[in-house]
């Protein structure tokens, strides 16, 4: 009966972990979709909360930690770094263009850190 439990757990986990590459396969067509109701988003923008809460279960669930406030500092910290080079390097801070980028640096930062933990998991699961 544990058996059964765990390897249901292990699918389910597998299956959540797999989803974000699986939706960014298909994010050409989700985004032509999106550009067809006139919403200015993309499936990146949309896939960085989930990414944010996968890595609070994966986190809790393998590493008994909760992995979120270090990556909202870092994030802020990347965005503060940001700003600072854009306002004083450049001298000119152009807020959409800002976010913009900042939104995408996350984005790379999110897959990344969901990119190790399903890889450190899995050498948990396997040592």
């Amino acid at each position: 009966m544990i058996c059964i439990q765990t390897s249901s757990v292990n699918i389910t986990l597998t299956l959540f972990y797999f989803s974000p590459f699986l939706i960014l396969m298909f994010s050409r067509r989700l985004n032509r979709q999106f550009r067809l109701v006139y919403l200015p988003l993309k499936v990146v923008d949309l896939m960085i909360p989930y990414l944010l809460v996968l890595a609070y279960f994966f986190g809790r669930y393998y590493f008994q930690i909760n992995i979120v406030p270090y990556i909202v500092m870092g994030i802020s910290v990347i965005g503060l770094g940001s700003a600072s080079y854009q306002t004083f390097v450049k001298k000119e801070l152009t807020v959409y263009l800002f976010l913009r980028r900042w939104w995408r640096y996350v984005f790379i930062i999110m897959l990344t850190v969901h990119s190790l933990i399903g890889l450190v998991s899995a050498w948990m699961l396997y040592m």
